[in-house]
């Protein structure tokens, strides 16, 4: 999938095509450069510290060995470092004069590459969703981009990790340079007609034969709970344990819960009340944390009557993500994150992106996307 779907390095990017010749930066963000640098260099200090000035441990009073573990965070730190810096000298200059589009590509060994394409060569505008890692987060990178055949030449308009208007950047591009609007779904690229920029589902539904495409009496997916209640249709993910999420949460406790168990066994902590907690405990409640979140952590979709709503839920502390008016909903895709091979329902307004199930199997992603078509449609 990566040479289909290439990296881009920024994560707030726009090409003003309204000023010709336009030209603008693909390249990584200060705001994300500068604090992990700073991350990168706290570590390194942290364990450059501690390995000049940290208390000995005799090997019986602890199962990790402290001089290991501060030059491995030290290592960390430096690597953090590094590897922005090279980021940061790895960009490309991109010029679009109307009619050409022309790139500057510096790598980050420093070399450079350059090239100038017709725009006649591009085949439309394309719009998707990308997840990345923002620390111990997951994000929402949302990209339209210049599509071409040869995925070396495919460009950024714009990129943004706020959901919020993205889709009329994707209209407007698409609108200013007369290209189609495409996106990548399950059933291939979809070609979207200009002239049908902001109908919504219920107006194309007889020309998209929607309800011919599902039948109401099928059976639900084992992967999903769909109940009928007050007048509203709520749908939920079931956990299952033998998912690959849940088996590397799993592994995740019983990690953290074994590190930090025998540490306390071996260390004899109990005998040394005045000893400071170990890093071992602290990386154990960590591990133990983060499995517990990605175990506990639930998100359900409620179609009311005039609205969908993207509830997010952990133990009984629910909140509202984000909804989206029904009749505001353009579309509603089976996306493919090229990050993680996995795909994803997107519920599409103008003004902004519902993502749900990216645990689901590509399947049970399929039947819901036509139960949630149907639903709207009517």
């Amino acid at each position: 999938m990566k040479e289909k779907f290439p990296n881009h390095f920024s994560h707030q990017f726009e090409l003003d095509i309204n000023k010709l010749p336009a030209k603008s930066l693909d390249r990584i963000s200060l705001k994300i450069l500068l604090p992990g640098i700073l991350l990168g260099f706290l570590l390194a200090a942290l364990g450059y510290y501690d390995w000049v000035n940290g208390t000995e441990i005799s090997p019986d009073e602890s199962v990790l060995n402290i001089k290991l573990f501060d030059s491995v965070l030290m290592f960390i730190g430096i690597c953090i470092i590094l590897g922005l810096a090279s980021a940061y000298f790895h960009y490309r200059k991109i010029y679009f004069d109307g009619k050409y589009v022309s790139v500057v590509h510096r790598a980050a060994n420093n070399k450079t590459s350059a090239y100038k394409e017709p725009l006649k060569k591009y085949s439309g505008v394309r719009y998707r969703i990308e997840f990345f890692k923002f620390g111990f987060m997951n994000r929402n990178k949302y990209i339209v981009e210049l599509y071409h055949q040869n995925p070396q030449k495919i460009i950024p308009l714009y990129i943004s990790t706020n959901d919020k208007q993205v889709r009329k950047k994707w209209e407007y591009f698409a609108r200013q340079l007369n290209l189609p609007a495409i996106v990548d779904t399950d059933e291939g690229t979809v070609i979207r007609e200009i002239n049908d920029f902001g109908k919504s589902i219920k107006e194309m539904a007889q020309k998209w034969q929607l309800k011919e495409k599902f039948n109401p009496h099928s059976k639900v997916p084992s992967s999903l709970i769909v109940k009928r209640k007050d007048r509203k249709i709520i749908i939920k993910i079931r956990n299952r344990l033998w998912d690959a999420y849940s088996l590397l949460a799993c592994g995740f406790l019983i990690l953290g819960a074994a590190l930090a168990g025998v540490e306390f066994m071996l260390a004899r902590r109990w005998e040394y009340p005045e000893a400071d907690i170990n890093w071992a405990y602290a990386v154990g409640v960590i591990l133990v944390a983060g499995a517990l979140i990605m175990l506990l952590a639930k998100e359900k979709l409620v179609l009311k009557k005039y609205k969908i709503v993207n509830v997010h839920k952990f133990l009984s502390y629910s909140r509202k993500k984000d909804e989206i008016d029904k009749d505001k909903i353009e579309a509603i895709d089976v996306a493919l994150n090229p990050a993680t091979g996995r795909h994803y329902i997107a519920i599409i307004a103008a003004d902004k992106t519902i993502v749900f199930g990216k645990k689901l199997p590509i399947e049970d992603l399929r039947w819901l996307k036509n139960f949630l078509l149907y639903e709207l449609s009517k």
